[in-house]
């Protein structure tokens, strides 16, 4: 088997046997998702602001509450396992500028608010998957993209989704 790509930024990648030549899937890979961003940091008492040319995070230190306990039945709270009073940190607004969308900065961003977050010493990490503007990702797109992450849902209230991570 030979892997052949041409010399431009988007690499098509295909196998070439006996019987000629077909594409590997996916077809495309754009090479610029290989760039790490760089990150500048803004701290305030207790909100980072994680920033690069490509886009933003913000995380927040908080407790469950002020952020979801009035959203949650009394069963739901328990079950989750977080106490109203132990601090958690919530990820919020992550943005991409839309030239930049699809390339691998917006799990970049959230990996580094992850590990931002889990560098407070809190037990649980929280995010609102809301779908913002017209150029947001659905529901059902952005919900994956943080299960991808390691969070999960704990409470679906139609155009939004609670997710969550333990951070033990």
């Amino acid at each position: 088997m030979n892997l052949k790509g041409s010399s431009l930024g988007d690499y098509s990648f295909f196998v070439i046997t006996d019987r000629g030549f077909s594409f590997l899937f996916p077809k495309y890979i754009n090479m610029n998702w290989y760039k790490r961003a760089q990150f500048d940091y803004t701290e305030d008492e207790d909100r980072t602001t994680i920033s690069s040319p490509q886009g933003n995070v913000i995380v927040t230190e908080t407790y469950p509450r002020y952020e979801f306990m009035e959203d949650l039945t009394p069963e739901e709270f328990e079950a989750l396992g977080v106490d109203e009073d132990d601090p958690i940190a919530k990820i919020e607004h992550i943005e991409v500028d839309v030239a930049n969308r699809g390339v691998g900065y917006g799990g970049q961003l959230l990996a580094e608010a992850i590990q931002k977050a889990q560098g407070m010493g809190v037990s649980f990490i929280y995010l609102n998957a809301c779908p913002m503007g017209m150029n947001s990702l659905s529901l059902d797109d952005l919900t994956t993209f943080y299960q991808k992450y390691g969070f999960f849902v704990f409470k679906s209230q139609g155009n939004n989704n609670l997710m969550g991570m333990y951070n033990r």
